[in-house]
């Protein structure tokens, strides 16, 4: 999708790849549960973090989206944190959020910290959910 040059996106979601890389889970099932929000989708800018290889199929992957925008950055050798960080640095949103490719957010995820940071919070989450390798779930109905 071409960036919109007149605003910028009312939220940036980071998704790092570094669980991925783990085989905790993947960062097309998040991507999957992102495109399910009941917040628009183009209002979302996705910013893909993680190794050479993975930006290279999530270049492919998601060429075309109904989102704002999905930028793929490609940090080899990089930790989990340090991955969030390159997300944040580049961020166009007015709202930064943090996922991981391990999660899946329900359908409410980007609503409710929209909706909590615009009624004044510093700090704001919203439920997902949390998958194991066993297949055991983690917090479902959880924020």
């Amino acid at each position: 999708m071409p960036e919109n040059p007149v605003s910028p996106p009312e939220i940036s979601v980071v998704l790092e790849g570094y669980n991925e890389s783990r085989d905790l889970g993947t960062a097309d099932a998040t991507m999957t549960a992102l495109e399910q929000q009941d917040f628009p989708c183009e209002k979302i800018e996705v910013i893909l973090v993680g190794s050479s290889e993975q930006a290279s199929h999530w270049r492919r992957r998601y060429a075309e989206s109904p989102f704002y925008d999905v930028r793929v950055l490609a940090k080899d050798g990089e930790h989990y944190f340090q991955l969030k960080n390159h997300g944040a640095d580049v961020a166009r949103g007015t709202i930064i959020a943090f996922t991981d490719s391990d999660v899946q957010p329900r359908r409410e995820w980007v609503s409710a910290i929209v909706n909590g940071i615009t009624a004044g919070a510093d700090v704001a989450v919203g439920p997902s959910r949390f998958h194991q390798r066993d297949g055991f779930e983690i917090g479902a109905d959880s924020a």
